[in-house]
């Protein structure tokens, strides 16, 4: 067999292996060939002796296997500690330019953290001589072809990880507890950039500033219900669709499949665009449906001309999301420059299109489509610029390939009861406020009032639950579970330390909040009532949106949706109607009902979370990346 101009080839030689005996023979054989004495030759060296380590080496790192083996011993984690990887010529690599062939840190660690794993399986089987092969064979294919190494590590990995030998291993075994400065630091980047959560709101916030200054109540009550339909029937669901790469790309990010974490995130941008099917057209007739429920007709008219032009930018909106859940889930800073940037144009944007050119609501959707128009470019050149960094091409990262048209059901099984759990509470504060309209202008008022600056406050919850989610799935994809355990609780109590401060805030606040909300002295009495009732509400709210968001990262969706369709739509709105309208409490009864609804959220959660089996989750994951990349030629270099 001659020198291989490809490692996949190599690695499809190797693929045939049913199990751990052959794939040892396999690579035993395929490294006596290379290392043979008329294989030596590298390409433009005369002459070079046999890959082999050296002895010092391998006396230091192979101590000589006793003559009756213990039994197997646990498999170490798939992240352990570094040590110095093996060089070509089979010495460790003193530095990144000594012996390394042009090859990164990552690449060299990844290698060594292969090897070890591969180690363990040798001491476990009595065949600890074949550790000189597999390093003949990752050197000689190393210095042949050291931008394709990686591949070959991560190939390597991820089939070693899936062997029964393996996975028959107790997944805590030999983990070390990670400390929560550590975990901290891995959560603070993910969690700080709170401020996209923050500009998405801005706007519509913008848009109801400008049309209540210049347009009459008609177009000011249009665009509510505008935003209303688009939350309930686009923005929602594209959130939820892509959400489900909390799951997929923050598992596969933490297995070191790159390729796979692209291939996500295509198979993302497939699925949100195609809804638009349906999507588009419902929102462009939304004046008929407004009008069928009993709206006012120019009302809806004006609702209508909203909706229209906004539905030419759901597309961007889509986009943007997919690439802010990937980078997120990638461990790589999200750009809060885009939001803020954007944010501070769309302000620009609704004064020209509805003040100046008095377009009304049609200038309020444009406002729209152009800055999430504007949003998803900004991010896609974002995308390029980081490519090298997220070890892919930028024609992957901003197109699609044949693979993203695979396991679309595998794919929607997650993101379907994802898209239920979002939308599930994202709809019941819609279909509040259209109950407490019933109440009268006054309590209406008070209630909407009241959830924008609710709305505000959660936004750093929201931003935990997603840093939550990133960091405990790259725990499970790294077969770490210890580590995700403690991530997920210690998140759930920095929500809690965090809302205490708020609703510390807010409780000294809450008067002059109040005023500058409204001028209306009936209206404000309300609002500090509302608000003071949102200061316990806030916690079980709050403590439950991190919690399930943690259970989205580890891949268990379907409950947590469960846990809030009965909490809210069986719990707290018949009871929020019974207080309401049977206990004559008004709008505060619906507020009541927030802390009961919410509370057994949280309980019904936190049961959930302690019963967790993380080892299972880690095999969980691991069949889920088996599934999505069976064969082990990967292109990740």
């Amino acid at each position: 067999m001659g020198q291989p101009e490809d490692l996949q080839e190599f690695l499809c030689l190797l693929s045939p292996a049913e199990d751990y005996v052959a794939f040892v023979e396999m690579m035993k054989a395929r490294a006596a060939e290379f290392a043979s004495p008329t294989m030596r030759g590298l390409p433009g060296e005369a002459s070079a002796p046999p890959v082999q380590p050296t002895a010092a080496s391998r006396s230091a790192e192979e101590p000589p296997a006793p003559p009756a083996p213990p039994p197997p011993p646990p498999l170490p984690p798939r992240s352990p500690p570094r040590s110095p990887p093996l060089s070509p010529a089979g010495s460790p690599a003193d530095s990144p330019s000594q012996g390394n062939h042009g090859l990164s840190e990552a690449d060299l660690d990844h290698a060594s953290s292969v090897r070890q794993r591969f180690r363990a399986f040798l001491d476990a089987s009595e065949a600890t001589e074949s550790l000189q092969h597999f390093d003949a064979v990752l050197a000689l294919l190393g210095h042949a072809r050291p931008t394709r190494y990686e591949s070959l590590a991560t190939a390597l990995g991820a089939r070693l990880s899936r062997e029964p030998q393996l996975e028959a291993q107790e997944p805590f075994s030999g983990e070390a507890a990670t400390p929560r400065w550590q975990l901290l630091r891995e959560v603070f980047p993910i969690w700080l950039p709170m401020f996209n959560n923050v500009m998405m709101f801005a706007n519509e916030l913008c848009n109801m500033i400008c049309l209540g200054h210049a347009g009459d109540a008609a177009e000011l009550a249009a665009v509510g219900l505008g935003n209303m339909m688009q939350n309930c029937c686009a923005l929602s669901l594209g959130l939820g669709l892509t959400s489900a790469l909390d799951t997929f790309v923050s598992q596969a990010h933490g297995a070191g499949q790159h390729s796979l974490c692209v291939q996500y995130l295509q198979r993302s941008r497939i699925i949100t665009v195609a809804q638009l099917l349906w999507m588009i057209p419902l929102l462009w007739f939304s004046d008929d449906i407004l009008l069928a429920v009993g709206q006012h007709a120019d009302v809806a008219r004006h609702a209508a001309a909203y909706n229209r032009a906004a539905v030419f930018g759901l597309l961007g909106n889509f986009q943007f999301q997919g690439i802010l859940s990937y980078l997120r889930n990638v461990a790589v800073p999200q750009p809060v420059w885009i939001s803020g940037i954007t944010s501070l144009l769309h302000i620009a944007w609704a004064v020209l299109f509805v003040v100046v050119f008095r377009w009304g609501n049609m200038g309020a959707g444009i406002a729209n489509t152009t800055t999430w128009t504007l949003q998803w470019l900004l991010a896609s050149i974002y995308l390029v610029y980081k490519s090298s960094e997220l070890h892919a091409a930028w024609p992957e990262l901003l197109g699609v390939q044949k693979e993203a048209f695979r396991h679309w059901r595998a794919y929607l099984a997650v993101a379907i009861p994802t898209t239920l759990q979002i939308c599930s509470e994202w709809w019941f504060w819609e279909i509040c406020a259209l109950l407490v309209g019933y109440l009268g202008p006054t309590p209406l008022a008070a209630h909407v009032a009241t959830m924008n600056v609710v709305a505000v406050l959660v936004m750093p919850t929201i931003a935990l639950g997603n840093a939550a989610s990133s960091v405990v799935g790259n725990a499970i994809g790294a077969q770490l579970p210890k580590k995700a355990r403690r991530a997920a609780w210690l998140c759930v109590a920095l929500d809690a330390m965090m809302w205490t401060c708020l609703a510390l805030v807010l409780l000294l606040t809450r008067h002059l909040v109040a005023q500058l909300l409204t001028s209306e002295p009936a209206v404000q009495s309300m609002v500090q009532t509302l608000l003071t009732i949102y200061l316990l509400a806030g916690y079980p709210d709050n403590v439950s949106n991190v919690m399930g968001a943690t259970l989205r990262g580890i891949g268990k969706q379907k409950a947590p949706a469960a846990v809030y369709l009965v909490s809210f739509y069986l719990i707290m709105l018949p009871v929020g109607c019974m207080l309401v309208w049977h206990c004559n409490m008004g709008v505060q009864g619906m507020w009541y009902s927030m802390a009961i609804g919410t509370g057994l959220a949280t309980v019904l959660m936190g049961i959930l979370l302690c019963k967790v089996d993380w080892a299972q989750c880690v095999k969980e994951s691991d069949e889920r990346l088996k599934e999505a990349s069976p064969v082990p030629c990967m292109r990740d270099a």
